[in-house]
């Protein structure tokens, strides 16, 4: 079981029922392969840039349509969403939602029960807002 995730901009907020939350962590590395000269290779340099890119992967579904609604909103809009989630090693931190899908979920033929989300968001700060 994981803990829901509430995400907020201004004055809206959306909470997410988590059923899956997953953190991807990357570093930028410059690798540089300097040219062999005779029969023995030369060790590859790898230069780490201390440049790490942390991309939270959240399933979950959001009750209503204005949940929807607001979830979609946050995504098209400009700069930074604030997270609080209780297991982050941060909490709030600030987000960019980088990809976003949606799924309803009827409970039957007329009537949309929930809607399963599904969303990449990447921890960071607007350059230039």
């Amino acid at each position: 079981m994981t803990d829901n995730i509430t995400l907020t901009r201004g004055a809206t907020t959306v909470t997410i029922q988590t059923t899956s939350v997953s953190e991807s962590y990357q570093k930028k590395l410059t690798i540089i392969s300097p040219p062999t000269t005779g029969v023995t290779p030369k060790d590859t340099k790898i230069v780490d840039l201390l440049m790490i890119k942390h991309i939270i992967s959240i399933e979950g579904a959001v009750d209503n349509l204005t949940d929807k609604s607001n979830l979609i909103t946050m995504y098209r809009g400009k700069g930074v969403v604030s997270m609080t989630y209780a297991n982050a090693l941060v909490s709030p931190m600030n987000v960019i939602i980088e990809k976003l899908d949606i799924k309803e979920t009827p409970t039957d033929e007329d009537t949309v029960s929930y809607y399963e989300v599904k969303l990449n968001v990447t921890e960071g700060v607007n350059l230039g807002t």
